[in-house]
């Protein structure tokens, strides 16, 4: 075989074979386990009184017999509650003492230790990494002591240790400073699982124990507050813990004060100067939907109100569900019966707005009669849509336009601007090492008062003098059904009210039932009704023609069935589906100091 041909044919195996001969990637670096991991952390106080831990970590690493590892790598954070944490006078030798290479490198807030050089290292390979921790003892936000709370071992580790110990000895100033709580966690960040923490003298330890991968185990102990001096990064600093809440305090009262300002100068364009005069007509141009829109701000349900109104004007009759007997349910079953079946609902009404609820109620599958039904979202969402509606025609009807107001406007800015100080000092605070809870309330304050003071700016809705004095003559249909009967008659009998009305009894009921969803808008249903029985009684009317079924219940029970009707209305219109959701707790494995990561390089 030619000599060339044997070289082309060694090249491509050569080219071949390299696409799948094994590379070290940062997955196989990982490969590999820890026979052991010891923790060992001598905990002192220094002259000055701040607290200083020297730690220990003992590690024998199990690495495969090929070239794949160079060392192991360990990162530890350079912060513990706002304050310095990085590790000092580090070491790293083999179990015999002899100095093992290294090198270290600061990264994303971790201090990062390297061991080894350029060889490979196999097999059972120990290291013993020794630093010491400036300020290991904090102040909890949650209690009056001085705490010692540690991760003794990696937090992120791909890594299981079959054999895993830890301990802790603290100086004689510790020592009696021991208040008597100590606890160690074990498990995933956030685990709640316990093992048992050995205290003998000054010395806390845990039995040996294996950890799976990303398993830590952290050490609480609890001393009398006060015993170490804290670094300045975490004692009292009013410019990084008082200022930003105060700061933001002011600019969440700014935002407040903007919103009372719009809402005194809404208050101000629905009012004509005149007094509130009883009135007992209800103007055909303001049915339910309208009215419940003129009344804002207060929320008002229009849909039972509606029903009721396209009832007493003889568009829908309401009817009941009888038994397989003939007899009447205990609760009224409510059936809406189309008076005017076929008829456009247009051509038998005078608002398009009563015409739309007549077609809502009665389309091509119900022409002629409507249950209420009692879990629809379709119901629902067309009621829902018809309310709206209703707010929005009050708009194209010129009942409301849309305004700033003024003084809302200077005071959003003030807002505004002190929400940015605020702000400022936060991010100040944050690199001087700021106490967090004052963060954690002076966060939600700045960014609520931030918006609200931007919503200060906004056009929003107020009533238009046309819209005034619609708001004002509801109000006095509120005030004519609130008064008491005598007082109702004799306003009825002034010159005004014989003007406009006939005062026989027949006139009267009739007057009354054009009120009752007016009364049903405003939440006086119930009194009202009384009021109706009370004339139905007078004038000798068993049953009124818009709900006959009282004939049977009795007009005594016309509060509580007209209770009920106004409930399964409003409950068939706010229906929505039912849903669920779930959570769990959280622990403590992983809060503390110390952890950081590990892994092979």
């Amino acid at each position: 075989m030619p000599a060339p041909f044997l070289s082309l044919v060694a090249a491509l195996f050569l080219s071949v074979s390299s696409l799948f001969s094994p590379a070290v990637t940062q997955s196989t670096l990982e490969d590999f386990s820890y026979e052991s991991w010891n923790t060992h952390i001598d905990l002192e106080t220094t002259e000055d009184g701040r607290a200083v831990a020297h730690v220990t970590e003992t590690l024998v690493a199990l690495f495969p017999d090929h070239d794949q590892n160079k060392g192991i790598v360990r990162g530890i954070p350079t912060t513990f509650h706002g304050a310095n944490s990085k590790p000092e006078n580090v070491t790293v030798t083999d179990e015999n003492g002899a100095a093992t290479p290294f090198f270290t490198e600061t990264e994303d807030r971790f201090f990062v230790i390297l061991t080894g050089n350029d060889d490979y290292v196999q097999g059972r390979t120990t290291y013993v990494i020794s630093y010491d921790i400036p300020d290991p003892v904090f102040v909890p936000d949650d209690a009056e002591v001085d705490e010692f709370l540690w991760d003794m071992v990696s937090v992120d580790r791909a890594q299981a240790i079959d054999s895993f110990s830890a301990s802790v000895t603290v100086d004689d100033a510790l020592s009696a400073a021991f208040n008597g709580d100590m606890t160690a966690y074990a498990g995933v960040a956030g685990s709640r699982n316990t093992v048992n923490l050995r205290h003998e003298g000054d010395r806390f330890s845990i039995d040996p124990l294996p950890l799976g991968p990303n398993v830590v185990v952290t050490f609480g102990l609890g001393f009398a507050k006060d015993t170490v001096v804290q670094p300045p990064k975490r004692q009292s600093n009013p410019v990084v813990t008082i200022m930003p809440f105060a700061v933001s305090l002011a600019s969440m009262g700014a935002a407040v004060a903007a919103q009372i300002a719009f809402v005194r100068f809404r208050r101000r364009h629905r009012e004509t100067g005149r007094a509130i005069i009883a009135q007992y007509e209800a103007p055909a141009q303001l049915p339910p939907l309208i009215a419940a829109a003129i009344m804002h701000p207060a929320s008002l349900d229009p849909i039972a109100p509606e029903y009721l109104h396209l009832a007493v004007k003889g568009n829908i009759r309401i009817e009941e569900q009888l038994k397989a007997n003939g007899n009447l349910y205990r609760e009224p079953r409510i059936v809406l019966r189309n008076m005017t079946p076929g008829a456009a609902s247009h051509s038998v009404t005078d608002d398009a707005l009563d015409a739309a609820m007549l077609d809502a109620l009665f389309t091509s599958k119900y022409p002629e009669t409507r249950p209420i039904p009692k879990s629809s979202t379709k119901f629902a969402s067309r009621m829902g849509q018809l309310t709206a509606d209703g707010k929005r025609e009050s708009d194209k009807r010129g009942y409301f336009t849309r305004k700033a107001s003024p003084v809302s406007k200077v005071l959003g800015l003030v807002g505004i601007g002190l929400a940015i100080v605020s702000a400022a000092l936060l991010a100040y605070a944050s690199a001087t090492g700021f106490d967090r809870g004052i963060t954690l309330v002076a966060m939600p304050l700045i960014t609520t008062s931030l918006a609200l003071s931007i919503f200060g700016f906004f056009k929003r809705r107020v009533h238009t003098p046309l819209g005034a004095e619609a708001y004002e003559h509801l109000e006095g249909l509120k005030l004519f059904i609130s008064v008491a009967e005598a007082e109702r008659i004799r306003m009825l009998q002034s010159h005004s009210g014989a003007e406009r009305a006939e005062l026989d009894g027949v006139a009267v009921v009739q007057l009354y039932e054009r009120l009752l969803p007016y009364a049903t808008l405003f939440g006086l249903e119930k009194e009202w009704s009384r009021v109706l029985a009370s004339r139905y009684e007078a004038e000798r009317i068993s049953a009124p023609y818009w709900y006959p079924y009282l004939a049977t219940r009795g007009l005594s029970s016309m509060s509580n069935s007209l209770g009920a009707f106004s409930g399964a209305v409003t409950s068939a219109a706010s229906y929505t589906a039912s849903t669920s959701s779930g959570s769990s707790g959280g622990g403590f494995a992983g809060g503390g100091g110390g952890g950081g990561f590990s892994g092979g390089r």
